[in-house]
């Protein structure tokens, strides 16, 4: 008794199995792709205004609070700390006052020492330049422009879409072909 292992159709059980798992893959996929999408643009925002802060019109600003934050996390036995710089400031354009607490777009990681830093430059009471955007005054920085790894997240965004597309056109032929090997339907004129 021989078994064809790619049969022309399916039986009713594997086809539900087939048909439910396809949209399931592809319904992840869609998922995946959205999130892509959405980081990615979010990543252009910040760059596109990361950008444009060097142009931004200044106001004199003043520091009104400045530290390191400190944090940990344990996971899997193991625990991790990080820093970052806090430093709020106050401004004013037009005479409507502001507060913010953006230093700069750049994407970083802090170590203990480089929030140390940051938070030294900028102690309590200090004045500022802030740069603020001249469409949202709200929008504010004190450090403009880009920084070198400012392209990461529009990365990332991609190539979680490029992997959610393969996921969803590519995880659904690949299940057809399992479900087709483990139903093997016998071949013409053999017995049952």
């Amino acid at each position: 008794m021989r078994a064809r292992l790619r049969p022309p159709g399916l039986d009713p059980k594997s086809q539900r199995v087939l048909t439910v798992g396809t949209w399931f893959i592809r319904g992840m996929g869609l998922v995946g792709i959205a999130f892509g999408i959405g980081f990615a643009i979010l990543g252009a925002l910040d760059w596109d205004r990361a950008a444009a802060s060097v142009g931004w019109p200044t106001a004199a600003g003043t520091v009104i609070e400045s530290r390191v934050h400190h944090s940990t996390r344990t996971k899997r036995g193991r625990t991790s700390s990080s820093w970052s710089p806090h430093v709020t400031y106050r401004y004013s354009v037009d005479g409507r006052g502001f507060e913010a607490g953006r230093i700069s777009f750049r994407m970083s990681g802090s170590s203990q020492s480089e929030a140390q830093a940051v938070v030294d430059a900028h102690p309590v009471g200090s004045a500022v330049t802030v740069r603020h955007s001249p469409d949202d005054p709200s929008l504010a920085c004190l450090e403009p422009g880009t920084g070198d790894w400012q392209w990461v997240p529009v990365a990332i965004g991609a190539g979680v879409v490029a992997v959610s597309l393969g996921v969803a056109w590519i995880m659904p032929r690949t299940l057809e072909t399992r479900i087709r090997a483990l139903r093997p339907v016998p071949a013409a004129g053999s017995a049952s």
